[in-house]
């Protein structure tokens, strides 16, 4: 069905986040261990966006109100709101993931004086 789908869409989405996390930070900063302390950032970083996520969605959504407020005070169509809306929800937590382990990976480095 098509909750099936989305939550296939999301496990893509979110899978992706963790591979360019840990890309970035092997990029980066390829004298860290990473895979021990890559989870370790992930899990912080998940347990951060799932604080923030609730903040953040009603940010969001005051500003999809407001841009909602202005397409129909112009007489725009409501058909290019869509995709907007669907991006937000499904890639910004795991876009938020990704942002936040790789600024955790940053961190680390900075606070060890290793330089990059």
């Amino acid at each position: 069905g098509a909750s099936g789908s989305v939550a296939a869409q999301a496990a893509f989405v979110l899978a992706a986040a963790v591979a360019a996390a840990l890309a970035d930070c092997r990029r980066r900063h390829p004298e860290l261990e990473v895979w021990p302390q890559l989870a370790k950032y992930l899990a912080q970083a998940a347990a951060q966006t799932l604080l923030l996520w609730p903040l953040l969605a009603v940010l969001i959504s005051a500003v999809l109100l407001a841009v909602v407020q202005v397409d129909e005070a112009l007489g725009l169509p409501e058909a290019w709101l869509n995709p907007l809306v669907y991006w937000l929800v499904l890639y910004g937590p795991a876009g938020a993931l990704c942002v936040l382990c790789r600024l955790r990976c940053a961190r680390a480095v900075k606070d060890a004086a290793i330089p990059s």
